[in-house]
């Protein structure tokens, strides 16, 4: 089966259009390209596995815990270099010394908030005459002094207690002193929120949270739940997947499980209970596809006489998510990554309805391969996304390396002068134009490539090119420019305002250069036909970065860390093989992921130690792409996505929240009223700052 590609005009637009002959054989799953396939194995069908990520939940002892060492620490701490220490054992406690005069917590509460009345915690001074300043949610809250060997504290809460949803505590210290290296002002330990109870009413708090618990002989892991106990977990539940458990005592009186699931904009809906007795082991099993793809606060709740938390435990709780089925992914002898600078996703066409550039090429070649968009490029700048698709592990090998260990000549050629020259040292032949004296052009590009394909002979081969276009000023009356402005554009916005008349113009310039660039990856492919490689070359099309055009109102905020640069596209050629689908356009995943699709579509193992999630099941067999959380910072902005959810805004204020529509960018104001929904998406992108 063969993709030929024939230079032709495409109506008035004049671009470059592409067509094929049908085959008549039928689709292979895999392919002899001159390397043996790569064999995987099946998936595995665990999604989260409740007690191997129980640093993830947040936990609690008739209330909120904000305990040194105990889950949840590590989201409640302030972000970048955070003020508190690594948790040590004090006065018999696992205590946090602060690493300046002040801090703060963050952390969510639930359906018990209304309900809290007092904040106790330990407190340990550096020195004696220390005193603190205490603020809930900004508002002070007490001011006391802290006795030199330290004291428990238990601090009134304001009437009606707390809201559900996200709150802080912030700690303000007289002065601080040196210990060690590090100047401090006090140690924390034992911070809980809790109901109106005497003393000798509350439960411990534990040392230890999970471990092994007893299951018919055999030891398995669990997560400790004497009651009353709570873990919570904020999760956005894969399509098809179930939660899992084993329930067992250790001692004691019978015990409630409850599983109950919290949703913004919703009352808490009760999923399961059981009521276990001693020497009982109970299951509960609960469906959740119904939740798929939405932000949820999932509870494991236990009831019944107070005791050590080690009496009771859900044993091996799990989410479960339906498995991939192995295949043997086609691989080819020669690689080419084409990395353009400045595409945005939502400005390719790729069969998409909306205003978008025409990209008849890309299309073409989705339609025989495979397409994502919403690709997270991870930075504001074209070098950052030449660093995720060439290195992506900082202290790891990078690609260039990997690809030549296999055997294969390197080569990049670049008109892009954002590739730093550290990379371009990576390969075996290099050539960027604007060191060479040339003029970083793209049809210069091809002719040098030209050349190079020429005097390789049949040696497999992996290349990169970094291109501009879309990135390139053009001038009113040249190339596409005019065709856009003068006729494609009007049909879509017809008689508009003055500034939707510049918007017009604005986007009619981008798009030409989009189109553009469209135009040469045709080429590319007349190039690998008229050398007999297209059979045996994998071409990858990838954004480096998006481009920003013009203001952006209130979804910009003046931020630099927008979804129209953060948000590329993704298109994969692959030799004898033809997508089950063409319709079908993916939407996920991340630059730091394509340099794995590389080496699988090679026939080459991954290094274990590379980041990123497994692309080439998702768009080979059109299943949708697995949410993986991602994360970019400009200065002190921040940035981050998971799945259809994003957050972007400036330290743990001013946060906004978007919800990608059909073209990436809807946004709403992150408010109290989505509490849980902001939660999740910070503690899967560690965005609790």
């Amino acid at each position: 089966m063969k993709l030929r590609i024939w230079a032709i005009f495409l109506g008035i637009m004049g671009l470059l259009w592409a067509c094929r002959e049908e085959p008549e054989e039928p689709f292979l799953p895999s392919v002899d390209a001159g390397l043996p396939p790569a064999k995987r194995g099946p998936l595995t069908q665990i999604y989260l596995d409740l007690v191997q990520d129980s640093d993830q939940a947040h936990v609690g002892r008739l209330g909120p815990i904000l305990d040194p060492g105990a889950p949840g620490w590590t989201k409640a701490q302030s972000a970048g270099r955070s003020p508190w220490r690594a948790p040590k054992m004090l006065n018999d406690r696992s205590a946090s010394w602060l690493d300046s005069i002040g801090g703060s917590l963050f952390f969510p509460v639930g359906q018990e908030g209304p309900k809290l009345r007092i904040l106790e915690l330990w407190l340990k001074p550096i020195a004696q005459g220390q005193r603190v300043s205490i603020f809930l949610d900004e508002t002070p809250l007490t001011t006391v002094a802290v006795p030199q060997n330290g004291q428990v504290f238990r601090i009134p809460l304001p009437e009606g207690g707390l809201t559900p949803g996200e709150h802080n505590i912030r700690f303000w210290f007289r002065f601080s002193r040196l210990k060690g290296n590090v100047r401090t002002s006090a140690a924390l330990s034992g911070l809980r929120l809790l109901p109106h109870l005497l003393p000798g009413d509350l439960p411990d708090l534990p040392m230890q949270w999970v471990g092994t618990f007893d299951c018919a002989g055999e030891a398995k892991p669990a997560l400790f739940a004497g009651p009353p106990t709570s873990w919570s977990y904020y999760l956005v539940p894969p399509p098809g997947s179930v939660f899992r458990t084993k329930l067992a005592l250790h001692s004691g009186d019978p015990v409630l499980f409850l599983v109950t699931l919290d949703e913004d904009g919703a009352s808490q809906r009760e999923m399961a209970s059981k009521t276990v007795s001693l020497g009982d082991l109970a299951e509960i099993e609960i469906d959740l596809d119904a939740y798929a793809g939405r932000p949820v606060r999932l509870n494991l709740e236990t009831r019944g006489a107070n005791g050590a938390v080690g009496r009771a435990a859900w044993i091996e709780p799990q989410i479960w998510m339906p498995g991939v089925t192995a295949f043997e992914i086609p691989v080819a002898k020669n690689a080419i990554v084409w990395a353009v600078d400045g595409l945005r996703s939502d400005r390719v066409g790729l069969w998409r309805s909306g205003e978008h550039a025409l990209t008849p090429n890309l299309d073409l070649i989705a339609a025989e391969g495979a397409a994502a968009v919403d690709m997270w490029s991870g930075g504001v700048s074209a070098e950052e996304g030449h660093r995720h698709l060439l290195a992506p592990e900082r202290d790891g090998p990078h690609l260039a390396h990997v690809m030549q260990d296999s055997g294969r000549i390197t080569g990049i050629v670049s008109a892009s002068d954002d590739v730093p020259q550290a990379l371009i040292d990576d390969f075996k032949t290099r050539l960027d134009l604007r060191q060479m004296g040339e003029l970083p052009e793209t049809s210069i590009l091809l002719s040098e490539l030209d050349d190079w394909l020429d005097v390789r002979g049949k040696q497999p081969f992996f290349l990169y090119l970094a291109t501009d276009d879309p990135l390139v000023p053009v001038t009113e009356n040249n190339g596409y420019w005019p065709l856009y402005e003068q006729v494609y554009w009007p049909q879509h916005l017809g008689d508009k305002s003055v500034s939707d008349e510049k918007k017009r113009a604005q986007l009619a310039a981008y798009d030409a250069q989009v189109s553009v660039a469209d135009y040469w990856v045709g080429q590319l492919f007349g190039l690998l036909e008229t050398h007999q490689l297209l059979d045996d070359t994998v071409v990858i099309v990838v954004g480096s970065v998006g481009a920003e055009l013009g203001k952006h109102g209130a979804a910009g905020d003046g931020h630099a860390l927008l979804p129209e640069l953060l948000q590329v596209p993704l298109v994969v050629w692959i030799p004898k093989w033809k997508s089950p689908s063409k319709s079908h356009v993916l939407r996920g995943g991340g630059l730091e992921d394509v340099p794995r699709l590389v080496l699988q579509l090679s026939g080459v193992e991954v290094p274990e130690s590379w980041p990123g999630i497994d692309l080439a099941h998702a768009l080979m067999m059109g299943q949708p792409i697995p949410a993986h959380p991602r994360s970019a910072m400009s200065g002190n902005q921040v940035a981050a996505r998971f799945g259809q959810w994003g957050l972007r805004g400036l330290g743990s204020r001013q946060l906004r929240l978007w919800n990608q529509g059909e073209d990436g960018t809807q946004f709403h104001e992150v408010t109290e009223d989505c509490p849980i929904t902001l939660r999740t998406l910070r503690n899967y992108m560690l965005d609790d700052r």
